[in-house]
């Protein structure tokens, strides 16, 4: 195993993100349990190969230039740029009511809807 404290491996409840993770744990918990750990190891790396999608679906959402989702460019009004005040509206307290129940483990499945600049985005 790799020099740095690893610990979060075993206490994290989600899977390891990199190959090399995945073939530390099983081989450091077959060893533990008397098995061969060596094998283990090499048997999880073969499946890992296998499950793991050639390439990456979609792009992480900070990766995104906001105009290329056709968010609207600041307004420019007599020489002064910029965006107007926020106003919280009934449809993103909804989507605030939303995102707090999916916080607590009820998830749902949202899509704002409306003409153009009625502050879809923003509250999102």
């Amino acid at each position: 195993m790799a020099a740095a404290d690893e610990s979060h491996l075993i206490g994290d409840p989600a899977v390891p993100a990199e190959q090399s993770d995945a073939v530390a744990v099983v081989t450091v918990l077959t060893r533990m349990a008397g098995g061969d750990g060596q094998e283990a190891g090499q048997e999880v790396a073969v499946l890992w190969r296998q499950v793991q999608p050639a390439e990456l679906l979609g792009r992480p959402v900070k990766e995104i230039d906001p105009y290329d989702l056709e968010v609207h460019h600041e307004i420019t009004w007599r020489s002064v740029r910029g965006r107007p005040s926020y106003v919280e509206c009934d449809h993103a307290l909804e989507l605030w009511r939303l995102i707090t129940e999916a916080a607590r483990g009820t998830s749902h499945l949202v899509m704002p809807v409306g003409s153009s600049s009625l502050g879809k985005t923003r509250a999102c």
